[in-house]
């Protein structure tokens, strides 16, 4: 793919550019047909919004400063700040409603969580469970833990979920 920056030029370019931004982050083993899904609309909004597609290296420092865990990822920012996270390969609706949401500066439907709030649920929910473990082993405070723990993670399952629903649907 074309145009591939560097993370820390992808980070310099997000604070100085005037557009809304996508930030499609993939590895080269990526669904085909996704990749084309992406640089169609890259290039049908390319007056409208920035595109910064990146190849993930190993180790890749992007990884960590955007809290990617799935592949392919695409990042929305507006005026510099994220709105919106969509990962794992997706519907052409999807896709094209994320777009259309960036442009119009909506904000997301559904939950995103920060890196800081979900390494806060994750945080709260170990000291819940250390506490149910600590008071003669009380199930109900550990599994509290647990579930805040999952809670943590339930956007990233989200992508997963689509992902499998749609390969599904395909069949």
């Amino acid at each position: 793919m074309a145009g591939l920056i560097e993370n820390i030029k992808i980070m310099d370019a997000l604070k100085q550019t005037h557009l809304p931004a996508v930030v499609y982050i993939f590895i080269s083993e990526n669904n085909p047909e996704f990749d084309l899904l992406i640089r169609r609309f890259a290039e049908k909004f390319k007056d409208r919004v920035a595109f910064f597609p990146h190849l993930v290296t190993d180790p890749d420092p992007i990884l960590r400063e955007m809290f990617v865990l799935e592949f392919p990822t695409l990042i929305l920012f507006n005026q510099g700040r994220e709105i919106a996270r969509l990962a794992g390969s997706q519907p052409e609706d999807v896709v094209e409603g994320l777009y259309k949401m960036v442009l119009m500066d909506q904000k997301p439907i559904g939950l995103h969580l920060t890196p800081f709030d979900r390494l806060v649920r994750l945080m709260v929910g170990a000291a819940i469970m250390v506490l149910g473990y600590a008071e003669e082993q009380s199930w109900i405070l550990m599994s509290l833990g647990l579930l805040v723990i999952l809670l943590a993670f339930l956007d990233r399952f989200n992508g997963a979920y689509r992902t499998l629903v749609h390969k599904f649907k395909k069949s």
